[in-house]
């Protein structure tokens, strides 16, 4: 087998090779078969390619896809009609839905598939998802008033102001080190 066309395209690209295989550098016998062994390699996985397709397509062949129809000849035969000619791909869906499903279970409890129409409309309990409070005259006992929430919100935030940054001091007397856990004796400085 010839495959001197290979050598033939890469020589093609030029300039823009570089651009194509996104290196600046371009290995010369890249695209290309040099020896004879990798040429026979080429072949052999080319002549198993082809006998495994072929045994694939004679398999495809016994298979009889028409039985996988569940008609019965018999029926189709004596001449009935065809039921449901016109069915539209939404109903297909819906019946394929209600068959099976990915966890194994119905969709649906066997009912007939309900049409967009002849479904139920939401009501202002689901469009808005509040959830239902167990308490619906009461209010909680933390907010009785405004000014009462605003004193536990300013609480809230001046405790988790103290842990990011520490109080102000006064140097009224000499420094002793911090208190929040720094020891004294540790010295960071570098004397001259």
């Amino acid at each position: 087998m010839d495959f001197g066309f290979l050598n033939d395209s890469t020589n093609k690209w030029g300039k823009n090779q570089r651009n194509y295989y996104g290196t600046s550098y371009v290995d010369k016998d890249f695209g290309g078969v040099n020896d004879s062994e990798e040429e026979e390699m080429l072949q052999l996985e080319e002549e198993d390619a082809i006998s495994r397709q072929k045994k694939i397509e004679t398999g495809n062949s016994l298979v009889d896809f028409d039985v996988a129809k569940e008609t019965p000849e018999k029926e189709t035969a004596q001449g009935k009609p065809l039921e449901n000619i016109g069915r539209t791909f939404e109903q297909n869906v819906c019946d394929l839905q209600s068959e099976t499903s990915t966890d194994g279970g119905n969709f649906d409890d066997g009912g007939p598939c309900v049409s967009k129409e002849m479904r139920r409309k939401i009501n202002y309990e689901i469009r808005k998802n509040k959830g239902i409070r167990k308490d619906k005259g009461r209010r909680k006992a933390k907010q009785r008033h405004s000014r009462v929430m605003k004193r536990t919100q300013y609480e809230k935030a001046l405790i988790k102001r103290k842990s990011q940054v520490p109080n102000m001091r006064r140097e009224m007397e000499r420094y002793d080190g911090e208190k929040r856990g720094i020891r004294i004796s540790t010295i960071r400085s570098t004397k001259f």
